[in-house]
């Protein structure tokens, strides 16, 4: 999946993580969904406290079926502020860096089915991390969630759509054990 989409196209990656929920044999056997993740890491890019890929993986499909994702494929790039703000100006024609850009391979959202690549910046998730008072993976973690939900259909251009969207983040990754990541951030000084 990676390997060709327009985010990783650019990217020198190492694949770090890929799962298929069915290779383990638990998607026929209690009719689970057919997930799969595969997560890349520019090398370039320093390693993050607790972001490891597999930690990023079993997250992300844990949340992935809360939200009623039946199928996915999933691509994931961890790559840092000089990758994001190429993709950045690139692919959406605003300089600088940002925190999560989404590619959607589907074209047609349909709800439960998602194709699609997230790049996320490391360097952007450590600053907002700090900022904010959380641990770095929460911080990635949050980006991913919002990659998934974009997705699955949800937008945030208006600011009603950004707080419903920021709430259903916060409400998935309560019901993941993480508790609200985006509300409960510390107020930027």
């Amino acid at each position: 999946m990676l390997s060709t989409s327009p985010a990783s196209r650019r990217l020198n990656c190492d694949v770090e993580a890929t799962s298929a929920d069915d290779e383990r044999g638990c998607s026929r056997r209690r009719g689970r969904a057919n997930l799969k993740v595969e997560i890349r890491r520019d090398q370039h890019v320093r390693r993050g406290e607790g972001v490891t890929a597999a930690w990023l993986k079993s997250q992300i499909l844990h949340i992935a079926r809360l939200a009623g994702v039946r199928k996915m494929t999933l691509g994931i790039a961890l790559i840092g502020d000089e990758a994001m703000a190429d993709l950045h100006v690139r692919y959406k024609q605003v300089p600088g860096t940002t925190d999560v850009l989404t590619f959607d391979l589907a074209g047609d959202p349909d709800q439960g089915v998602v194709e699609g690549d997230l790049a996320i910046c490391l360097d952007e998730a450590s600053r907002q991390a700090a900022e904010r008072g959380h641990e770095l993976k929460l911080e990635v973690l949050l980006y991913a969630v919002h990659g998934l939900l974009h997705l699955l259909g949800h937008d945030d251009v208006k600011p009603a759509e950004a707080a419903a969207m920021h709430e259903q983040e916060d409400d998935l990754l309560t019901q993941a054990g993480h508790g609200a990541v985006y509300r409960h951030r510390r107020p930027r000084r």
